[in-house]
């Protein structure tokens, strides 16, 4: 073997030695020390989804927080109330996300004043039931997103990663639960509205071929309601939130006492809860409360007008008095022309000479337009004095027959008067108002058989 062969020989050998060095010891060595240093940067050294307590002390309050069971957070101190569970996580998750970017000192001295820290703005104590930290927070530091903070574990002063928004301006109201009421709003089957007048009950019942459930009344009287407006109704009551909350029993009789009787009261119910709230309403403010256990709430005042709005605004407003679905005759008389039509099979006739083909989507359009047209605004609860609205001769009548040859739907259409007409209908008495494009969506016999015409 040569010299020069054996020297490369020995050279292969120390190579492979001295990566295999790097490869297997120096390399882990530098990766765990980094993972060192980056566990050294956290500011928190435990999850979030595993802290139990959280403590909050500024120079106005000390508020404490308690997970409880299902990872509900509560309010334990200086009331004990349900806490809004996302405001608590925020806190929460940016501590835990907190790092520290610079050890200030080490030691922190008394000489702490300008890092906002003698004392602190805010005071923060975590648990997790084996390890407790406690932060104090001061000044914003010098980038964008950094605040000075004292770990009291080791009286160390760090500049950190924390965003002092996401602190500022937090109280005890910003970590109450705001809600009013707790249901859901797909779940309500019955539904009570009373004021000082009337009491009014409705029922929810199965909408057609599976579709959004229908709401009928129980009182005062029967007929369909405005499935539309209860909806709304409920999911306003489902969403009311408080803004401002009367606590202490001393304070609420004060101002129950002010307050008087309740304006209005809602009972909602399902299978197997029922959710009260009343209504009470002073100096142009609005209160609400559900139990006398539970705060009184200040609350958006138009609430009390949606809850108190009457038969008129929650039944359906409808004229004609028989859903589309149900007709099967309808005859038409305009000032210019009369005629039927019948449906048979899904499929609209004209009454006088069934053999004539018309366009079915135009036909579709106008019965559906007629017994959908609602009332807008209620006249006189009695059809009384009906020359004065010119529905002693109504200019447009409508009546519809049902499957079983039952006449259900009537429909009289008056004068005109800025923008709406006067009319009247089988599915709510008295004389009403309602939009006046209807006087222009009422096609001649004569336009459904041209329409099909020209289509072909």
């Amino acid at each position: 073997m040569s010299n020069s062969y054996r020297l490369t020989l020995i050279l292969a050998v120390i190579l492979l030695g001295i990566g295999g060095y790097v490869y297997f010891v120096d390399v882990p060595a530098s990766e765990q020390a980094v993972q060192v240093k980056k566990e050294k940067q956290k500011l928190i050294p435990f999850d979030d989804r595993h802290i139990t307590q959280l403590i909050l002390k500024t120079a106005k309050e000390h508020i404490t927080f308690d997970q409880g069971e299902r990872g509900r957070w509560s309010i334990t101190t200086p009331l004990i109330a349900p806490a809004d569970g996302r405001e608590v996580r925020k806190i929460l998750r940016a501590l835990t996300l907190g790092k520290i970017e610079r050890v200030i000192q080490k030691q922190a001295t008394d000489n702490i004043e300008q890092y906002g820290l003698q004392p602190p703005h805010m005071t923060v104590t975590v648990t997790n039931n084996q390890e407790t930290v406690t932060l104090d927070l001061g000044n914003p530091g010098p980038f964008s997103s950094s605040l000075y903070v004292r770990k009291t574990s080791d009286n160390s002063v760090v500049l950190t990663t924390l965003d002092v928004l996401t602190f500022a301006k937090k109280n005890l109201y910003t970590f109450r639960l705001k809600d009013v009421l707790f249901f859901n709003h797909a779940h309500i089957t019955q539904v009570e509205l009373k004021t000082h007048n009337q009491k009014t009950v409705l029922h929810r019942v199965p909408g057609i071929h599976g579709m959004s459930p229908n709401w009928r009344f129980q009182e005062p009287i029967g007929g369909p309601a405005d499935k539309t407006t209860i909806g709304i109704l409920l999911m306003a009551l489902e969403d009311l939130q408080a803004e401002k909350f009367v606590d202490t029993e001393k304070e609420k009789l004060s101002l129950l006492q002010t307050l008087g009787k309740p304006v209005a009261t809602a009972i909602m119910k399902t299978e197997k809860r029922t959710y009260p709230v009343s209504f009470y309403q002073h100096a142009g403010q609005a209160y609400a409360q559900t139990s006398p256990e539970n705060p009184l709430y200040l609350v958006n005042s138009q609430i009390v007008k949606e809850v108190s709005q009457g038969l008129f605004g929650l039944r359906d407003k409808r004229l004609l008095g028989i859903p589309v679905d149900e007709l099967t005759i309808v005859r038409v008389t305009t000032p210019e022309d009369r005629y039927g039509l019948i449906n048979q099979n899904d499929t609209w006739l004209w009454e006088e000479d069934p053999a004539t083909p018309l366009n079915q989507k135009a036909v579709k359009l106008l019965v559906s337009r007629l017994a959908d047209l609602p009332a807008e605004h209620r006249i006189d609860k009695e059809e009384v004095a009906l020359s004065t609205y010119g529905l002693d001769q109504p200019a447009i009548t409508i009546v519809a027959t049902d499957q079983h040859g039952k006449e259900r739907g009537r429909l009289h259409i008056g004068n005109l008067d800025h923008g709406l007409v006067y009319a009247t209908g089988a599915g709510l008495p008295g004389v009403v108002q309602a939009r006046s494009t209807i006087l222009t969506q009422i096609p001649t016999i004569q336009e459904l058989i041209e329409h099909t015409h020209d289509r072909q």
